[in-house]
This record gives structure tokens, C-alpha cells and sequence, in this order.
């Protein structure tokens, strides 16, 4: 497996993470199994991307795809924990999917954000990005905020919130952005200040 490197128009940006997904998706659908034979090859960080983004994007107000993709972050991210090498998910989950128009259609609203973002991220302060303790502070992190996606992903908006640090980590580990990696625990500051809002909605 590649490590999780690349720069702002590197193999590895939002845009080309999520042009390899539309691609490697068959039929109408796209299964979680798809996104990890289309991204296992360029490391842990464009696996967390993929599901982050799913949340974030319009596909996230599905009823159940919030909590799937919880699973899906929560299982990759402790297998970095554990220091594995390659990704590994059950079956069960490997066959959950969504309809890929619905995918195809959120991607294409947001691809000229994706464009810009790429454009101005790269390896920046990469330690932090490569640091092998670094990146299991930041699995364990995703851990928890993907366990809350699982348990109160019913709120609206809640889901999004708090996939935004994971998408963060996940592309600062993707291009090697140090920086990113640092707005990802300001975006979990930026939850712990909401939460209390969501919190009353229970």
C-alpha cells in the first residue's frame, strides 16, 4: 500500500479521491466494497475521505448512510490503531450502497469547491501527517466522533458536523498537510461548542 502522501494536485486531492469513486462504481450503485477496491491501494487517508465526504454531501440525509458510514470510519480507524497495513471490512458491510446518481449529483454541486480546495493544499509540516503516533491521536479522535455519528446521527445536521474534522484528518493524512491536521482539532473544538445545541434537540 501506498503511504498517504500527495499535494494539492496530487494523486490523492478531494477531486481525484472522488473521480475514482464515480469510476469504479457499477450499475446504479456504489457499495462500500467499491470504495475500498477504488481507494485501499492510496492509503488509510482517501478511505476516511470517501465516507466524510458521504455524510457531508446530500447523500448523508438518507435515512441509515450516516450510521453505515460511522461503521465504515470507526472500523478503518482502528485498524490504524492496531497498525494494520491493509483495509479490511466485513461483508455485510462491503454490500451496504448508495444509489451512485445521488453521489454522482451531490459531487458534481461541490466539484468546483473540491477544485479550489485542492489548488491550495500540499505538504505542509508533513511530521505531523507521517508520525505514526500522530496518526493513531487522529484515529482515535475519528473513533469517537464516528461513534456519536453512529448514536445520534438522527439529528439533522448533526451527522455533517461532526464528519467535518474526520474529512479534515483524513485529507491532511491523504497530502500529507500537517496544517489541514491542525484544522481538523479546530473543527472538533467547533463541535464540542455545538454539541450542546444538538444536545437539547435529544
Amino acid at each position: 500500500m501506498k503511504n498517504e502522501t500527495g499535494n494539492g494536485n496530487g494523486t490523492n486531492g478531494l477531486t481525484e479521491i472522488l473521480s475514482a469513486l464515480s469510476e469504479k462504481a457499477n450499475g446504479v450503485d456504489l457499495s462500500f466494497g467499491q470504495i475500498i477496491d477504488a481507494l485501499e491501494y492510496r492509503g488509510f487517508g482517501p478511505l476516511l475521505v470517501a465516507p466524510s465526504l458521504i455524510i457531508i454531501l446530500p447523500t448523508g440525509a438518507i435515512p441509515g448512510v450516516p450510521a453505515v458510514c460511522g461503521i465504515f470510519i470507526f472500523l478503518i480507524c482502528f485498524q490504524i490503531v492496531l497498525g494494520y497495513k491493509r483495509p479490511w471490512l466485513p461483508d455485510r458491510l462491503k454490500s451496504r450502497s448508495i444509489r451512485k446518481s445521488t453521489f454522482e449529483k451531490g459531487f458534481q454541486k461541490i466539484r468546483p469547491y473540491t477544485e479550489t480546495i485542492d489548488r491550495y493544499v500540499g505538504k505542509r509540516l508533513t511530521f505531523f501527517a507521517r508520525n505514526d503516533l500522530s496518526k493513531k491521536i487522529i484515529a482515535l479522535l475519528s473513533m469517537v466522533l464516528a461513534l456519536c455519528v453512529i448514536l445520534i446521527g438522527f439529528i439533522p445536521m448533526m451527522p455533517a458536523i461532526l464528519a467535518l474534522p474526520i474529512l479534515l484528518f483524513a485529507l491532511g493524512l491523504s497530502v500529507a498537510d500537517g496544517i489541514l491536521l491542525a484544522a481538523g482539532y479546530g473543527a472538533i473544538g467547533f463541535v464540542a461548542a455545538t454539541f450542546p445545541f444538538f444536545w437539547d434537540k435529544l
